[in-house]
């Protein structure tokens, strides 16, 4: 039977960023699955607690075998994760290769090999009905005996960052824009671009939006769970994200901050507060540009929006 919280798609996403560190990668994901399992480093998670008032359920890997293994224990055991999340992808996989190495001396054999092993891993997680997130390091781009090879997530070979994004759903390039209001990282997500890999298989994802992956899976017709207690935040999110496209995109710091002195009044905790008003000012953002996008291409967007305008929706021809 179908799980309707997987919209029309009727699996789980797999999901890809990339970027430098420190661009706020590791909490959007904390963010977007509350209820899933991190496999990540020790400490590597701890700002969870202060910033989103939640202590996330982590286990430590080395490799992506034991990411396999703890897939089947969650399914032997029936625990109720709702997504498996790799921080730091690049580190497991360049473990996964040394580990491996001793069985392929080949290196094009061996990648291949990594690259086995991620698509198993993936099947499970789709068998399963888990949801997977992967973060990555940044590889540039590079030119090598001639040829040019666009930058991506960072697997143990630049043959592996080629090959990989064609495994998920969705791959984004995490970045910073240092004037951007109230937070400053981005994801890019343009598949027309010739330097970086990006991907949107949702068409959902304008080519540079908010760091938001939990609003981008929204968007695309995904059901995602809250904590237990922050079932709310659903509404709230939605009511905030409707305020800000009856008056604008320009108005999301105003309404952001009415949002949150009304949570405040109402006794809301600060961490949660940041997080719904968060998702509810990226959720709104996320459609506004698809709209502008969508309308853009089709030749319908070449005047400049408005302070307070937002373009509408064009007319079904029925």
């Amino acid at each position: 039977m179908t799980n309707p919280a997987f919209g029309p798609y009727g699996e789980p996403a797999f999901t890809v960023d990339y970027g430098n560190s420190g661009l706020g990668k590791s909490m959007d994901k904390l963010r977007t699955f509350p209820l899933g399992l991190y496999l990540a480093p020790p400490g590597g998670l701890k700002p969870a607690v202060q910033q989103l008032g939640y202590k996330p359920q982590t286990m430590v890997v080395q490799t992506l075998a034991d990411c396999h293994a703890a897939a089947l224990d969650i399914h032997q055991r029936s625990l109720d994760y709702e997504a498996l999340v790799i921080d730091d992808a690049s580190i497991i996989l360049d473990n996964t290769a040394t580990a491996l190495a001793a069985r392929y001396k080949n290196g094009i054999q061996l990648h291949g090999k990594v690259l086995e092993a991620v698509k198993a891993f993936r099947q499970l997680l789709r068998q399963m009905g888990l949801h997977a997130a992967l973060n990555f390091h940044e590889r540039q781009p590079a030119t090598y005996d001639g040829e040019f090879f666009p930058g991506g997530p960072k697997l143990p070979s630049k043959g592996g960052t080629k090959e990989f994004p064609h495994i998920a759903d969705l791959v984004t390039r995490a970045k910073r824009e240092p004037n951007r209001r109230p937070w400053t990282g981005v994801y890019e997500c343009d598949p027309h671009s010739v330097d970086y890999f990006q991907k949107d298989r949702f068409g959902v994802c304008p080519a540079v939006g908010p760091l938001n992956t939990g609003e981008i899976l929204r968007g695309a017709g995904y059901t995602l769970r809250r904590l237990p207690g922050l079932e709310w935040m659903d509404e709230i999110a939605e009511r905030i994200a409707a305020d800000v496209e009856s008056a604008g995109l320009d108005s999301r710091m105003t309404v952001g901050a009415e949002w949150a002195r009304k949570l405040q009044g109402a006794q809301i905790a600060l961490p949660h507060i940041a997080w719904v008003v968060q998702d509810g000012l990226d959720r709104a953002e996320l459609r506004i540009l698809r709209r502008e996008q969508v309308l853009e291409s089709l030749g319908l967007g070449a005047a400049k929006r408005q302070p307070g305008q937002i373009p509408r929706p064009v007319p079904s021809a029925g």
